[in-house]
């Protein structure tokens, strides 16, 4: 039975017969091995004047391409790169070299470095030689994800949160891949080596264990040692809680592979072909994987993949992205909630009431216009809620007048079909650009979805202003207003895929994204605000038409790096003139609409990371730009 997206190899001290071993591990269950690129105890020496004639490592002959591509590389043990000894030190560098590039002989797809700790700046060094001299190999660097030395005395540890900087893992990984400028052929290898007689204090908290979710982690590493038995005889691995639920968030990502340090190597002569306890105890891991829901499904191909937002006033949308966005499930029925309340309250009076000086008019005679159409599903939705209101269709017909707007000329084909085989003379379809368009008469009601992923990102402000011409005195937009939040992000994989681009204009453009390997480092704060009809704003700059500027503070709980910002939006559709309740749609996390699709957050990247301490308060500065026929953000 396979675990999809995860892959699982023993760890081995030393290999004596390859091809075997490789043949043993798979009848057990694994899918691949780690190898020394040498043995282990053969340190050559570089610098002794003797030349040896020896070859110094096996023969690439001994295994086909296929063959070698299921091991991983592992670099002898004696290598010592941030060794104050210089001899040493030369000597281990160029022993590292000389490994690294046989690895890259032989293809080898991943290798195991020397492990990390609190002296790295030789190891970063060398390795930055490496990758940028065009090693496409994937680099895994061992972080423990507790401190050895706490584990061996766990009274050094002061029972703080978290532990000083010089003691800290994560620390000693940043140090690493800052030092490598961020490269996105270096990942961490966590080595989950929690004893059985851990003391409890040692233990990382939640916060902690939300960096390392913030890190391109994929590779575990867990020691035989740390299993036990259970009552009925089978291996088991008694992690904490916290530490289960971590493990279980990366199997749930996929592209992982798991590494074992058994406690014997008995499989390599045991003469049948029996699975691994350690494999059976991973599949029955995984199978407390949550399934996957029908969002989650729908979300998957677009976990941290960077696009470009949506231009739907400069480009028209294609057939395929209306029917994507007509797929979600709670955003027509909060905007049909929105509608119905709007029209329930009209017809008992509260907008008359609330605007006594306007003239009286009939409360049940509604038009509504939708602007921004598209195919129609706001359309439909309006006029569900009609029919709710009025009590029938046919008194829906008699009282509710709706006007379906847009300017895309092939989505007003699909309005022009919905009208004659089922809207009839209720809607009238306008293809036209509401920023332009005279109608020949003023809506009571106007309904858009024009908002992005940052509420304002898709030029809402700019179309509705235009479009405010179209309503009555006392007449109401839906939504009311939106605002957006951010929020400080820390995600290597993400500002990786920036930096792919090459080039300094990618780093100041803002991307529609689905986070999975990211971690928020403080709540979303808010930053911009619209409403329609405009109301006076109490910041000046407002009152000056859609600019904006905003400084907001975060406090940072951990030590961590700041990669950029999320954006987020909450939109208020209709606040009740009876009661205040309002109906709202959000993708800020506080109050997300559960089971909404529409949007995925927004990243704005920075060009240059900023590494944060712990209790450090991070400040950023954003602008809403404004000129001629465009609009953009500087940050």
């Amino acid at each position: 039975e396979r675990m999809d997206g995860v892959s699982v190899g023993v760890d081995l001290c030393t290999v004596p017969d390859l091809i075997t071993t490789l043949r043993r591990a798979r009848d057990t269950g694994y899918d691949f091995i780690t190898a020394p690129l040498a043995h282990p105890r053969y340190q050559r020496g570089f610098n002794t004047g003797i030349e040896r004639t020896e070859p110094w490592t096996r023969s690439d002959m001994l295994l086909n391409s296929y063959q070698w591509s299921g091991i991983m590389g592992k670099t002898s043990p004696w290598i010592d790169l941030d060794s104050e000894d210089p001899k040493i030190r030369t000597n281990s560098v160029k022993a590292f070299k000389q490994e690294m590039a046989w690895a890259s002989h032989l293809s080898l797809p991943s290798i195991l470095l020397p492990p990390v700790s609190d002296k790295n700046s030789c190891l970063a060094q060398t390795i930055n030689q490496l990758l940028t001299s065009g090693s496409f190999i994937s680099m895994f660097l061992p972080v423990p994800l507790i401190n050895p030395k706490f584990l061996a005395q766990p009274s050094t540890f002061h029972g703080s949160s978290s532990p000083h900087k010089d003691d800290d893992p994560w620390q000693w990984w940043n140090d690493v891949r800052t030092l490598t400028e961020f490269s996105p052929n270096l990942f961490p290898a966590l080595d989950i080596n929690i004893p059985l007689d851990c003391d409890p204090s040692l233990i990382p908290n939640e916060k902690i264990i939300n960096k390392w979710l913030g890190e391109p982690v994929r590779c575990l590493i867990f020691s035989g040692s740390s299993f036990q038995q259970n009552k009925k005889g089978h291996l088991v691995l008694p992690l904490p809680k916290l530490i289960q639920n971590f493990v279980l968030t990366l199997m749930r990502r996929k592209n992982l592979q798991i590494l074992i340090r058994p406690n014997t190597s008995s499989f390599l002569t045991s003469k049948a072909a029996v699975s691994s306890p350690y494999i059976d105890y991973l599949r029955w891991c995984y199978k407390r994987v949550p399934k996957l829901s029908e969002q989650e499904q729908y979300e998957g191909p677009y976990l941290d993949y960077l696009q470009a937002p949506l231009q739907p006033l400069m480009d028209n949308l294609e057939s395929h992205t209306y029917e994507t966005f007509e797929k979600d499930p709670v955003k027509y029925r909060n905007y049909e909630e929105a509608v119905f309340n709007a029209l329930t309250e009209r017809r008992a009076g509260l907008w008359h009431s609330a605007n006594p000086n306007l003239p009286k008019q009939n409360p049940d005679q509604v038009v509504l216009m939708v602007v921004g159409a598209g195919r129609g599903p706001l359309v439909q939705a309006s006029i569900n809620a009609g029919v709710r209101c009025y009590g029938s269709d046919e008194e829906c017909r008699k009282y509710l007048k709706v006007y379906a707007l847009d300017k895309n000329p092939n989505a007003v084909v699909t309005l022009l079909n919905r009208k004659r085989a089922v809207w009839q003379d209720q809607v009238t379809v306008i293809n036209q650009d509401m920023r332009y368009w005279n109608p020949p008469e003023t809506a009571d009601i106007l309904v858009s979805e024009l908002l992005g992923s940052f509420g304002d990102n898709e030029l809402s402000p700019e179309c509705l202003d235009g479009a405010m011409k179209f309503l009555s005195p006392g007449g109401i937009s839906i939504p009311a207003d939106y605002t957006s939040f951010l929020a400080p992000l820390s995600s290597s994989k993400l500002w990786n895929e920036v930096k792919t681009f090459g080039d300094k204009k990618h780093f100041e453009t803002p991307y529609v994204v689905k986070f999975s390997n990211i971690d928020q480092l403080d709540e979303a704060k808010e930053c911009f605000k619209f409403t329609h009809p405009k109301q006076w704003a109490t910041e000046p700059e407002e009152n000056e038409g859609n600019t904006r500027y905003r400084k907001i503070s975060w406090r940072v709980q951990e030590s961590s790096v700041l990669h950029g910002f999320a954006g987020f939006f909450e939109s208020v559709l209709y606040k009740s003139l009876r009661d205040g309740s309002e109906d709202t749609i959000s993708i800020n996390p506080k109050t997300f609409s559960d089971g909404m699709i529409s949007w995925f957050p927004l990243y704005f990247p920075l060009r240059n990371p900023v590494y944060l301490e712990k209790g450090s308060e991070v400040t950023g500065e954003f602008w809403r730009c404004t000129g001629g026929n465009k609009v953009w953000y500087e940050w």
